[in-house]
């Protein structure tokens, strides 16, 4: 009889030791399987072929089981990047129902530079760090610092390129995976979608000409859209300037000290000068009818053309090169401010003008508010 107890006691000593060993190691099989292809790949590293993503492909949803309790935390979570803020609701739902949830220890390697991507992640909890090792050096760099509801792996699934950057857990963390195949599906479409229609508007904007197409590409992904009702301030003298706005629909004026000084309408555009510095604005401008405008954050702006650009040393410094020229455009057109504003001084202004013309014709003494 003893025999017997003894037997059924050894084995649920080993069904509590097998449950106690699942638990305080979290992992799941997808994050398993990441490390394993970690060290192999680590040995062989291969080219990315030149995928191109239409649209028209088949796409089979993928579906993981979870409850509603953890759907409306992974939709917390993905509600807060800005890259699924143009997905509709019927494809928000497509990639709940397709994310799985993966567990990485304090020090695990989540993605490895020079890697081709597989998932694109969100932190639901913890922190991790991404790292560079540039061309030329053994040495990486830390070059950004994650925490709970920020998202990466983007990148390489967007351009089909390999991993930019090392990514690290520097604490225990749990994350979000999104595979490949959904994400293309749903943000590429998305994506091309936006990035076809703002390139098709900026091609009708006299600052952006001198752009090539791939340049103007980069500049419309970058762009959010904004909506605002007739007679609403979109910026106020003497505010700060952060963003840099162009008129898609709608009209528009600028006042300086209660004088209307310029007038807007589609394709003109004002505080472009906020991506060069963060002075104060020079004029308030009021909405005259219900706009909608696109607007480039300042800070999101430059991070993006400097830090997340395309994966791939040959994209970042095309990227460079964009940022570059933009900068000399917008830097030239401060120095006719100035001088605009100098003339002022003698020959005040005395009636708005449309800053497209502008674009054509050298500084006049009616200019000087162009920046906003």
């Amino acid at each position: 009889m003893n025999g017997g107890r003894d037997l059924a006691l050894s084995a649920a000593d080993v069904k509590l030791k097998a449950k106690a060993k699942s638990i305080s190691m979290p992992r799941s099989n997808l994050a398993l399987k990441q490390r394993e292809r970690s060290k192999t790949l680590s040995f062989r590293r291969t080219g990315v072929s030149a995928e191109v993503f239409t649209g028209k492909e088949k796409f089979e949803k993928k579906v993981v089981e979870k409850d509603e309790d953890t759907k409306m935390r992974i939709r917390a979570v993905l509600q807060k990047s800005c890259l699924f803020q143009h997905v509709d609701q019927e494809q928000l739902e497509t990639i709940v129902e397709a994310v799985e949830e993966v567990h990485f220890n304090e020090g695990d390697v989540i993605i490895n530079q020079g890697e081709p991507g597989d998932n694109f992640y969100c932190i639901e909890m913890g922190a991790a760090e991404a790292w560079i090792t540039k061309p030329g050096s053994k040495r990486p760099e830390k070059v950004k610092q994650y925490s709970s509801g920020e998202t990466f792996g983007e990148l390489a699934l967007l351009h089909n390129a390999p991993r930019a950057a090392t990514v690290k857990a520097s604490t225990d963390c749990v994350l979000w995976a999104v595979d490949r195949s959904t994400f293309r599906a749903i943000i590429m479409t998305t994506t091309r979608h936006k990035r076809e229609m703002y390139e098709s508007f900026l091609k009708e904007v006299p600052l952006l000409k001198s752009l090539n197409n791939y340049e103007r590409a980069t500049i419309a992904d970058v762009l959010e859209p904004e909506y605002f009702g007739a007679q609403h301030n979109i910026v106020v003298e003497g505010g700060k300037g952060d963003k840099f706005y162009l008129i898609e629909e709608g009209e528009a004026e600028a006042r300086t000290q209660g004088k209307v000084v310029m007038h807007y309408k589609r394709g003109d555009y004002f505080g472009e000068l906020a991506l060069l510095n963060d002075a104060p604005r020079a004029a308030t401008v009021t909405t005259l009818t219900k706009c909608k405008v696109a607007s480039v954050n300042r800070d999101q702006f430059k991070a993006k053309f400097r830090f997340t650009a395309p994966d791939g040393l040959q994209s970042r410094i095309v990227v460079q090169r964009l940022l570059g020229k933009l900068e000399d455009i917008m830097q030239r057109k401060k120095e006719n401010y100035e001088k605009m504003n100098a003339e002022s001084a003698v020959s005040p202004a005395s009636a708005p003008f449309s800053p497209a013309a502008a674009e054509e014709s050298p500084p006049s003494p009616t200019n000087k508010t162009l920046h906003a």
